[in-house]
């Protein structure tokens, strides 16, 4: 990835936090709804899921298995790719899927890999889509813990 996109990720994911402990927000907002009413974070072996809900439907889920452990406060590459090491999905009664995603950042601000249930979970992402559209959003959450 060149410096300029390194730069423009790291600023999408800078938006994500803002006065609140959850937001989403981005330009696939014009034509995606990203309301939501609360946010979860699970983890189940070795990874992690974010997901932005409204009643039943799922707005927005980031799924992340990173190879190494999470080193709380350093920014790790979202890699989308077949065998890549995140997933973007969205279950709306509007019908509407994301358009796939390019790229992202993701920044844990607490050591999920030692946290336990219900220990709060803090951080941020960010996406670029293939389509130009960003979507970022910043998390805090108890850590939910789901038997393998």
């Amino acid at each position: 990835m060149r410096g300029s996109s390194r730069v423009a990720l790291a600023a999408l994911a800078l938006m994500g936090c803002g006065e609140t402990d959850h937001t989403l927000s981005g330009s696939i907002g014009r034509t995606h709804s990203l309301a939501f009413q609360r946010v979860e974070v699970r983890r189940l072996g070795t990874s992690y899921a974010i997901a932005y809900l409204r009643g039943a439907e799922t707005v927005a889920r980031l799924a992340y298995a990173p190879s190494r452990g999470v080193v709380a406060g350093e920014t790790a590459m979202l890699d989308f790719g077949i065998r890549g090491n995140a997933g973007l999905s969205r279950a709306t009664a509007d019908g509407l899927s994301f358009p796939p995603p390019k790229e992202g950042t993701i920044t844990f601000y607490t050591d999920v890999d030692a946290a336990h249930e219900g220990d709060l979970v803090r951080g941020r992402f960010g996406v670029q889509f293939v389509s130009g559209d960003t979507l970022s959003g910043s998390f805090a959450a108890p850590l939910q813990i789901s038997p393998p």
